[in-house]
C-alpha cells in the first residue's frame, strides 16, 4: 500500500498541488499524466 498525505508543491508562488492525500492499496494500477507523456514521446 502506498499512501500520501498532505502533499503541496510550489512553482515560486504558484500552488501546483494543494494538500493532496491519496491510497493506493496493493493490487491497483495508476497511471500518471507524467507517465503517459514520456510514452507518447518514446512512440514511432
Amino acid at each position: 500500500m502506498i499512501e500520501v498525505k498532505n502533499v503541496t508543491k510550489k512553482y515560486g508562488k504558484a500552488i501546483a498541488v494543494d494538500n493532496i492525500s491519496f491510497t493506493i492499496n496493493e493490487g491497483e494500477i495508476i497511471r500518471t499524466a507524467s507517465v503517459q507523456m514520456e510514452q507518447e514521446k518514446v512512440q514511432p
